[in-house]
């Protein structure tokens, strides 16, 4: 496990990180859905993080052929998947939205990866990635690896004390993608360790104080 002071550091570190991407009105979060790890993207949603909202949003017929996990998981929309445009249909838009704006995901790279090879031969702008960033506040060590644990969206959530109640549901591109929205948002808000080390000194100082007296 690391030092306190390292850890320290590095939450404080990943809390300015948050911090910049909240204070930027260009950023934005997205969100995929896919036939497999290795596959295509069959739902995208960005939205604003600032103010999350849908900036862009879709269904579409996935390119490639669905892995064994997927299929079970989103068999329910099935039949609205292959009534929806194919992919190609929204390469523009998507990649008009993508150019224009600072985006991140909560699965950066994997997310990035699948949006290249849904649409070949574009080159997006790379994505910053929530996971890695939140690992140090979930504060979990792993000593096999010698690095942060990394937590799921929900665990992340969860120990953030975010309220998801009234969202889409979990496993949809939108649902997602507000969730991570509303993740960076709180941690983001959070005091640093130096800055709550800070405010309980000063709190502690003037715990002791001698009162007082109004003689007037």
């Amino acid at each position: 496990m690391p030092h306190p002071e390292d850890l320290f550091d590095a939450q404080t570190d990943a809390i300015g990180l948050f911090r910049e991407w909240a204070s930027d009105p260009n950023t934005l979060i997205v969100d995929t859905e896919t036939t497999r790890l290795e596959g295509g993207v069959w739902e995208f949603a960005a939205v604003r993080l600032r103010h999350p909202s849908p900036v862009l949003a879709y269904i579409c017929q996935p390119e490639t052929e669905w892995g064994e996990k997927a299929r079970p998981m989103h068999v329910a929309r099935l039949a609205e998947i292959r009534a929806a445009p194919r992919a190609d249909v929204f390469r523009a838009v998507t990649c008009e939205v993508l150019n224009t704006s600072r985006s991140l995901s909560y699965g950066g790279d994997s997310d990035h990866a699948v949006l290249e090879r849904t649409f070949p031969g574009e080159e997006l702008p790379a994505f910053g990635c929530i996971l890695t960033a939140y690992a140090p506040i979930y504060g979990e060590w792993s000593e096999k690896h010698q690095d942060w644990t990394f937590a799921s969206l929900t665990a992340a959530l969860e120990r953030e004390q975010v309220d998801v109640s009234t969202l889409p549901a979990e496993h949809t591109a939108y649902g997602d993608a507000l969730r991570a929205a509303l993740l960076v948002q709180a941690v983001a808000q959070q005091l640093t360790p130096f800055e709550e080390e800070a405010r309980d000194n000063e709190e502690a100082r003037l715990s002791s104080r001698p009162p007082v007296w109004d003689e007037s």
